[in-house]
C-alpha cells in the first residue's frame, strides 16, 4: 500500500508510478501516473492536458503584435472573460500584454501592462466617464502564469494562477458599467503594435461571460492547459467560447480561432513560434 508524502508544489518527492503525495501550500493530493504528476485539488479534477506544440515569442526579433481590428463580439455592458498564459523574460515597465478598444483613441476598452517593475495594471476606460485602473504586484520572469481578466456587468477583476497551484489569485478589481469593447484587439502590444511585452504568451481566449474561480482553476488544471472548446469537470461554458488563438500551428503569420467566430489574428514582426508551452 502506497504512502502519503507531504511535500509542496515546488518540491515534490522523487517521481515513480503510483506514487501518492500531499501538497501542503495547494492541500492538493497528487498521484504520479508514470509520465506526469495528476491528482485532485481542493475542489477540482487535473486531466490530461490537450496537445500543446507551441506558443509564440514576442519582443525584439519575434513577434511585436498579433492583432485584428474587426473582432466585435460584445455590446455595452455584456459580460466576458479574456484569457491568456503567458512566461515573462522581462518585467520591467512599460510593455502590453493586451489592448482591447473602440480604435478611437482608446474611448473605450480595457488594456494590460506592466506600469512598474514586477507590477502590472489593468485599466478599463468608459467614454467621458474616463479610466479606472487597479495594479498587482510580484510578477517574475521564467515561470508560466494563466491571467484571466473577468467581467460581469458592474465590476472587471484580474485573477491568476501559476505554480501548478490550484488557488486563484486576486489581482485586483474596480467597478465599471457600460464597459463596451472592441472592436481592435491587439496581443502583446499597445494599440499602436507597439511597446511589446518581452515574453511567451499561449492559449488566448474569449468567453462571453464572466468564469468562476472554479471554471478558471479547471482550465489551469494545475499548469496543463486543457482544450477549452470542451466542457472538463468544473469548466462548463464551452458553449460560451468566442475566441480561441491556441498558437499550435508552429509556422505562418496567421494565427486561426479556434472558436466559431473564425477571427483570425495577424502576426506583426517574426512569426517566432517556441516549443516552450506550458
Amino acid at each position: 500500500m502506497s504512502t502519503i508524502t507531504p511535500c509542496t508544489s515546488t518540491n515534490r518527492p522523487t517521481a515513480s508510478t503510483g506514487r501518492i503525495a500531499f501538497e501542503t501550500d495547494t492541500n492538493n493530493i497528487i498521484v504520479y501516473d508514470g509520465s506526469a504528476w495528476r491528482g485532485y485539488g481542493y475542489d477540482s479534477v487535473a486531466f490530461a492536458g490537450k496537445t500543446n506544440p507551441y506558443a509564440l515569442n514576442f519582443g525584439t526579433g519575434s513577434a511585436t503584435s498579433a492583432y485584428n481590428d474587426s473582432i466585435n463580439l460584445f455590446g455595452s455592458g455584456d459580460s466576458f472573460t479574456y484569457l491568456y498564459w503567458v512566461k515573462f523574460d522581462s518585467v520591467a515597465s512599460g510593455p502590453y500584454m493586451l489592448f482591447y478598444d473602440d480604435a478611437v483613441g482608446f474611448a473605450n476598452g480595457f488594456t494590460q501592462r506592466f506600469s512598474a517593475s514586477g507590477e502590472i495594471t489593468t485599466t478599463a476606460r468608459v467614454g467621458s466617464s474616463g479610466a479606472v485602473a487597479f495594479a498587482k504586484t510580484g510578477f517574475t520572469t521564467g515561470q508560466w502564469y494563466m491571467i484571466a481578466i473577468t467581467y460581469d456587468s458592474s465590476t472587471m477583476a484580474m485573477k491568476y494562477l501559476s505554480g501548478g497551484s490550484t488557488t486563484v489569485n486576486d489581482g485586483g478589481s474596480a467597478s465599471v458599467s457600460n464597459l463596451d469593447v472592441g472592436p481592435q484587439l491587439r496581443v502583446g502590444s499597445d494599440q499602436n503594435k507597439a511597446n511589446t511585452v518581452d515574453g511567451i504568451i499561449d492559449e488566448v481566449c474569449l468567453w462571453d461571460t464572466a468564469l468562476s474561480d472554479d471554471a478558471l482553476s479547471q482550465i489551469y488544471n494545475f499548469g496543463n492547459p486543457v482544450d477549452v472548446t470542451s466542457n472538463l469537470g468544473d469548466y462548463t461554458n464551452s458553449s460560451n467560447l468566442v475566441g480561441y488563438w491556441t498558437m499550435d500551428a508552429g509556422t505562418g503569420s496567421t494565427i486561426s480561432d479556434s472558436s466559431a467566430n473564425s477571427n483570425s489574428l495577424t502576426i506583426q514582426g517574426t512569426a517566432d513560434y517556441t516549443a516552450t508551452t506550458p
